[in-house]
């Protein structure tokens, strides 16, 4: 995929579900401080995924991605409470 591609992609397939992604967030994570962090770690994530040609449904993966990408942060912010 050429950025081009990709930006065009971006723009119809993600971009106009970002505030349902967000406020899914809030409303299941509603500790979240870092809420951009996850939501740009989502679309990174998504957009290498959509480049490896194994998104089916790009509103329930970046869903899902922007869930599992929140889980991460916890996971990570925990491990380094536990570290510091």
């Amino acid at each position: 995929m050429s950025p081009p591609e990709d930006l065009q992609w971006f723009a119809e397939h993600l971009q106009p579900h970002e505030p349902a992604v967000r406020a899914y967030l809030a409303s299941r994570f509603p500790w979240l401080q870092e809420q951009d962090d996850v939501v740009q770690e989502s679309y990174s994530r998504v957009l290498r995924a959509h480049r490896n040609g194994s998104i089916q449904h790009a509103r329930a993966f970046f869903f899902s991605t922007a869930h599992n990408a929140a889980v991460d942060f916890f996971r990570r912010q925990s491990r380094n409470e536990h570290i510091d």
